[in-house]
């Protein structure tokens, strides 16, 4: 079979015969060569497919807990931001309590006792702009409250007027480690007081551990500093530490990914981490690598044990397994990819327990997505969406309108009344009418027009293809509704209405948003329960 065919005399080989086999020309290999082909086609592809298995389900389990420990760290991320948000909310109603527009801290220190949720909040505490503390709900009224160790952080409240959440610090009173929130105090136009609100770290660590980790994961979150104020496990060993310092160079460089690094205890690990944007917090995930490795090791035992067995396999099943292994990882790999980017999930169907359970993985976490998405994008409270996504719509609305020159109106609106029904019948009500405001809004208005609740009261209409006419016929509708009776709620509550148009008002959306709030305000100065059109609109 190896001796090559022997030559014609004038130089040609013979013309082949049926039992010649294979055509003249052709070398034939060796014995020696078949053999080692043959033990090569047969142990390679074995041993191949065993190999590639054990580090395909390697890498689908290391995919698996990228996706599942970012997806976990924006869930968490969102809770703490919906968490803190509300926190913001209680305390800004704290801050425009009667007492403190009395002046009458002593009766106000009660109403702040009595205020303190059971949550995360630990104390209130108001400073003037000295960073003195006037009183501290944590002791009595009266008790000598230290002059010195308010956050620095705190000061930006008195020159910005806005919230301010504060890193981790040791309390002068209680001498702990404690984080704060705080809230400015206006008083005849200009802040008086910070509002701040003690955050317990003892109580963030509850919240971590309270959360169905598997086995080998652990939670922190971290402060702007990258300083540990809460952890799931061994809280108490490294709560006020930093972070390690592979985790503090990645969260400053991006506001979320994944790294290989080690934790505090010395193991190495995966962190995942999402930073909150308002409000500068991170949370990491951390999952020991021996929770992605074991499943290697394992599998390599397993090839070592059924080598002989897979050898008896032949090269059909080897080739149509290895395709299937190929078609389940790419697709897996895609989904994970789309879902990274936000986009529709397409799983594909895959035949290998592992794939399905990576498969189910993953749409677990294209559903949190999405639910992160929803959240971040619309209002929890009634369902309509927030100033983010209609910032979004409002922009390609307005660049719609400029590159056709139609006309746009803005209506910003909000309730007359409205703090008099949380006073006499609690926010549970006020969180009722709201919504019932946001169905007769929807009602009220066009299947194109964009319906955002801003916060608290306040919401705005965006018209396309809207003149003065249309903006003001929408907004008398819009104040008719809106000013019918509520059931059960008392006293009345009515509505204004501030009208800008686009291009005539303002040329872009910011100056569009201003010109219909200072219109509003106009209109709640003349008389409440009427529209008013901003300059440059139309007729008045």
């Amino acid at each position: 079979m190896g001796a090559t065919m022997p030559a014609h005399p004038d130089g040609q080989a013979p013309p082949p015969t049926p039992t010649q086999g294979p055509a003249a020309g052709v070398r034939l290999p060796s014995l020696r060569t078949s053999l080692y082909a043959l033990v090569w086609v047969c142990v390679l592809p074995a041993v191949g497919l065993a190999a590639y298995l054990a580090v395909a389900n390697y890498r689908l389990e290391r995919e698996r807990v990228y996706a599942e420990s970012l997806m976990l760290a924006r869930q968490v991320a969102a809770d703490l931001d919906r968490e803190l948000t509300a926190i913001e909310s209680g305390l800004k109603v704290l801050a425009s309590s009667q007492f403190l527009e009395q002046d009458d801290l002593a009766r106000f220190h009660a109403q702040a006792r009595q205020a303190v949720p059971t949550q995360i909040v630990y104390n209130y505490v108001l400073t003037d702009e000295q960073g003195r503390q006037v009183l501290n709900t944590v002791v009595p009224w009266g008790t000598p409250l230290p002059s010195r160790g308010t956050p620095p952080e705190i000061a930006r409240v008195f020159l910005t007027g806005e919230t301010v959440l504060t890193d981790l610090f040791i309390g002068p009173v209680v001498q702990r480690p404690v984080l704060a929130m705080g809230v400015p105090v206006w008083q005849e136009g200009r802040v008086r007081y910070s509002l701040n609100i003690g955050l317990d770290t003892d109580a963030l660590n509850m919240l971590l551990q309270q959360q169905p980790l598997p086995a080998g994961w652990l939670m922190a979150v971290l402060d702007r500093q990258g300083t540990i104020i809460a952890r799931s496990r061994a809280a108490e060993q490294f709560v006020g530490q930093p972070a390690v310092p592979a985790v503090l160079e990645a969260i400053r460089r991006l506001p979320e990914g994944s790294i290989e690094t080690v934790t505090k205890e010395g193991i190495a690990a995966v962190s995942s981490h999402h930073r909150i944007p308002r409000w500068g917090w991170t949370v990491a995930v951390g999952v020991h690598r021996d929770v992605i490795e074991q499943p290697l090791r394992r599998g390599l035992v397993t090839v070592l044990a059924v080598g002989s067995g897979v050898l008896a396999v032949g090269l059909w099943l080897a080739f149509r397994i290895m395709r299937r292994v190929l078609a389940a990882a790419r697709g897996l790999n895609t989904a994970a990819a789309a879902i990274e980017k936000g986009q529709p999930v397409a799983l594909p169907p895959v035949v290998f327990r592992e794939a399905q359970a990576v498969a189910a993985a993953l749409t677990r976490a294209a559903e949190a997505m999405g639910q992160v998405q929803n959240a971040a994008y619309h209002d929890a409270l009634t369902g309509l969406p927030n100033r983010r996504l209609f910032i979004e719509m409002a922009q390609q609305q307005l660049a719609q309108a400029q590159r056709s020159g139609a006309r746009v109106a803005l209506l910003a609106l909000d309730l007359d009344h409205f703090k008099a029904v949380n006073d006499t019948h609690g926010h549970a009500a006020g969180d009722q009418l709201l919504r019932e405001v946001a169905a007769r809004l929807q009602s009220c208005v066009r299947s194109a027009d964009i319906v955002a609740r801003l916060g608290g009261d306040e919401f705005l209409v965006l018209m396309g293809q809207a003149d003065v006419d249309a903006a003001l016929d929408l907004a008398q509708r819009l104040i008719e509704s809106l000013s019918a009776p509520y059931s059960g709620v008392e006293p009345a509550v009515s509505t204004s209405v501030g009208i800008a148009l686009y291009p005539d008002s303002a040329q872009t959306l910011e100056a569009l948003m201003q010109a219909a709030d200072e219109a509003l305000y106009d209109a709640k100065h003349a008389g409440r329960g009427r529209p008013r059109v901003a300059a440059g609109s139309g007729d008045q």
